[in-house]
């Protein structure tokens, strides 16, 4: 019971936060102009870029062990040190960004130590904000959670409007405006985390230092092959806003940024619903007992569960594409909106189950055979750029980083097999088809509905809806018998 509720106090909490993002894509486009918005992607591409190479990997391995460390009465002092790293990390990415925007003459409107200002800002803000709220869903704090994801994005977008009405429209306004949100925010969710965690260990070791070689082994075999593997899935993901920056001109990347962004932002909170729901059940499990076959266990579970969110998430997106534009989307963006929102649902999608693949490796702490395929990816996605966007930049970047995503997604696909014994659950992809009948159905007929703002607010509303409820029903009874003996044809063990 507790589970099913759970599970809609984190849905109520997406969909809130949905409804901002929208909001503050909405302004966003009416505000900037294609030229300012290409600036805008540019600017947070660097931040993407430091994210993937010294964020995601510390933070993967915190998230791994925060229980234990909770357990064991030191997380305080492990947070200690992680604050610290972030410090540090947010002064070399200012000083890096500052670098390569020298070096490669990237056209962005700010000076230099603006630049350094701004981007280790965000750095710092964005990520320690993002560490503090997401420790609560950890320990299953789902209201907690939720409201300060909700406040994250409503402070952002507040911050961003406001500077934008106050001093001017234009993409460092915007950022600077968000900046400000992301620390507010930090110093908030900062607060209430600190309180938590000392009403629940001692402050013994806080703001010490030591060094614990089995604590820092651990840690640098984990992270490297991580460290290697997000930067080469950045180049992947990311990269292309200098690829079609350089190729096309700002503009065109403000035109193909705004729908693909969007589209990665609607999947991908349908992928948090479920991420914010099951990660802390999966850990649990993994941690429970150390065989191999209750790892295969909990990944059959989550995979059970996660398959259907991301397909159908995935085929709303796609279905809806042009009720999206007219909604979402200032008119100076449409032409190419629905070809890049379709586009970004389909790459976000591919993404979403090669971060379900990943999990295995994090199961076993063994990341080492997510390299392969994120280099395979990322040279199908970048030698496809160069050479099709010149030509179509909307058609040739969309289907190069959905070619590399596919190649990425089926190449993991065979290396996390040797790690652990999955099968894919063919099952539940049966069931989820049947369910995607009406989506796909509107999708044929959609160039026949009316595209004015009442129809597309119905159509949306209706399809949405039907979203929803399928998602909802289709992982429902998973959460009421995960650990029944019916999972265990999703599962084959190496005999």
């Amino acid at each position: 019971m507790k589970e099913k509720r759970d599970f809609i106090v984190i849905g109520l909490g997406n969909i809130l936060h949905t409804l901002i993002v929208f909001a503050s894509i909405r302004l966003m486009t009416f505000f900037l102009s294609p030229k300012e918005m290409g600036e805008y992607s540019l600017f947070y591409a660097f931040g993407t870029m430091f994210f993937s190479l010294f964020i995601v990997p510390a933070s993967l391995y915190m998230q791994r062990k925060v229980l234990e460390w909770a357990e064991a009465g030191t997380l305080a002092a492990y947070t200690q040190k992680f604050l610290i790293y972030l410090s540090a990390v947010g002064i070399l990415s200012g000083a890096l960004a500052v670098l390569i925007k020298i070096v490669f003459d990237i056209a962005l409107p700010f000076s230099n130590s603006t630049f350094f200002i701004l981007v280790s800002a965000v750095t710092v803000f964005m990520n320690g904000n993002a560490f503090f709220f997401s420790t609560f869903n950890l320990f299953q704090m789902r209201f907690k959670y939720v409201i300060f994801s909700s406040l994250t994005a409503l402070f952002i977008f507040i911050g961003g409007a406001v500077f934008v009405f106050s001093f001017g429209r234009n993409s460092f306004n915007w950022i600077s405006g968000q900046v400000v949100g992301h620390l507010l925010m930090m110093a908030l969710s900062g607060i209430l985390f600190f309180r938590f965690i000392s009403s629940k260990e001692s402050r013994k070791g806080l703001w010490t230092w030591s060094r614990n070689k089995e604590d820092i082994s651990g840690f640098l075999t984990f992270v490297f092959p991580v460290v290697a593997g997000s930067f080469v899935l950045w180049i992947q993901s990311e990269s292309y806003r200098f690829f079609l920056g350089r190729l096309a001109g700002v503009e065109m990347l403000g035109l193909f940024s705004v729908g693909f962004t969007m589209a990665n932002r609607v999947v991908e909170k349908f992928d948090t619903q479920f991420s914010n729901f099951y990660n802390p059940i999966f850990y649990k499990d993994i941690i429970a007992n150390d065989s191999d076959e209750q790892k295969i266990k909990a990944w059959a579970n989550y995979a059970q569960m996660y398959i259907p969110s991301i397909l159908i998430a995935v085929l709303f997106v796609f279905s809806s594409a042009s009720l999206l534009e007219k909604i979402l989307i200032d008119p100076q963006y449409h032409g190419v909106s629905v070809e890049t929102i379709r586009w970004g649902s389909v790459v976000m999608g591919l993404f979403s189950l090669l971060s379900l693949y990943r999990m295995i490796g994090i199961a076993k702490l063994k990341m080492e055979g997510i390299l392969i395929p994120y280099i395979l990816g990322a040279a199908v996605m970048t030698f496809s750029i160069v050479f099709l966007a010149p030509l179509a930049p909307v058609t040739g970047t969309g289907f190069s980083m959905a070619a590399g995503a596919f190649v990425s997604t089926f190449t993991l696909h065979i290396e996390m097999k040797k790690i652990l014994p999955v099968r894919f659950p063919k099952k539940m992809l049966l069931k989820t088809s049947l369910f995607s009948v009406p989506l796909i159905s509107y999708l044929m007929i959609d160039s026949c509905v009316p595209k004015d703002l009442i129809s597309c607010l119905f159509f949306l509303i209706v399809l949405g809806g039907y979203t929803a409820f399928s998602i909802f029903y289709l992982t429902n009874n998973e959460i009421s018998s995960r650990n029944l003996k019916n999972n265990a044809d999703l599962i084959k063990v190496a005999q």
